[in-house]
This record gives structure tokens, C-alpha cells and sequence, in this order.
């Protein structure tokens, strides 16, 4: 680690199981890379999550139209 840094209120997060925490040096404060790192991980996955659950729906969608089309 970094002289003059100290790490500060580092929590669990149990849901993710990722931590976050803040470096500190002096009254300011850095956000800690892993902590950014699990979030931007976190935010890729459920967007892919969303984007499978919206194309699964419009598969269904697709063949249920073509289906009563030709009924």
C-alpha cells in the first residue's frame, strides 16, 4: 500500500460478496480500486442478464405470432 494512505470503513457486502472501502490521505478521500472494480463487474453482469431475458422474450414472442399465423 501506498505511504501516507490508511484504509477506512471497509463493510461487507454479502449479497455480491465484494468489499468496499475508501484510502484515505489527509480530509480527502480515493475510492478503492477493487470496491470500483467489483461495482463496474456487478453493473456488466446484470446488463447482460438483462439482455438475455430480453432476447429469450423475443424469441417467444416471435414464435408465438408465427405459430397462430399458420394455424
Amino acid at each position: 500500500m501506498a505511504r501516507g494512505l490508511q484504509a477506512q470503513g471497509f463493510e461487507s457486502c454479502p449479497r455480491f460478496e465484494c468489499r468496499v472501502g475508501f484510502l484515505t490521505r489527509g480530509k480527502g478521500f480515493l475510492a478503492g480500486y477493487y470496491a470500483m472494480l467489483c461495482f463496474v463487474i456487478i453493473i456488466i453482469i446484470i446488463s447482460i442478464i438483462i439482455i438475455i431475458i430480453t432476447v429469450i422474450i423475443s424469441i417467444v414472442i416471435t414464435v408465438a405470432s408465427f405459430t397462430r399465423l399458420y394455424q
